[in-house]
C-alpha cells in the first residue's frame, strides 16, 4: 500500500464488511463493500462516511472494467474522465 494513503475500514457487529482509500484531502483512491450489505440504507451511511472526508469536490479514480462501482459513481455525478490506460476519474462536487 502507498504509504499516501489511508485505509478506512467500516465495521458491522465487530466485522468488517467494507473498506474505502484517500490519498491527500482530494481524492477516493477506491472503496468495496461486502455484497451482504450492498443494501439501501447500509449504502447510504456508507457514502455518507466517505463524503464525510472530503470538505470540498473530490475525485474518485476506478478501472473501466469494474463496472459495478462504475455504475454507483454514475448515479453520484455525471463529471467522468476516461483515461486511454482504462482508468475513470469521477468529480464528486460537494
Amino acid at each position: 500500500i502507498d504509504s499516501n494513503v489511508n485505509i478506512h475500514l467500516i465495521e458491522k457487529n465487530n466485522e468488517v464488511i467494507g473498506y474505502y482509500g484517500i490519498e491527500g484531502s482530494s481524492f477516493l483512491t477506491g472503496f468495496f463493500l461486502t455484497p451482504e450489505n450492498r443494501d439501501g440504507a447500509t449504502i447510504e451511511l456508507f457514502w455518507r462516511r466517505v463524503e464525510s472526508h472530503f470538505p470540498k469536490d473530490f475525485l474518485a479514480g476506478l478501472y473501466t472494467k469494474n463496472t459495478r462501482a462504475m455504475n454507483f459513481m454514475n448515479k453520484k455525478t455525471n463529471e467522468k474522465y476516461e483515461t486511454a490506460e482504462g482508468t475513470v476519474f469521477y468529480k464528486v462536487r460537494r
